[in-house]
């Protein structure tokens, strides 16, 4: 969803609104940011905590 959004110019207030309002509906969900698809694992291995 992000990536779409974070890398268009001129688009960064829309993708803090995006992230806020998944904040809001889902205060507990863990949000996870990547560089590029080749890292998308990683990057959810960092929040995911074992259960």
């Amino acid at each position: 969803m992000a990536a779409l959004i974070r890398f268009s110019y001129g688009r960064l207030e829309l993708f803090e609104m995006v992230v806020n309002a998944v904040h809001k509906a889902a205060p507990d969900a863990t949000i996870a940011f990547n560089t590029r698809p080749e890292d998308t694992a990683e990057a959810a291995a960092r929040t995911l905590t074992p259960s």
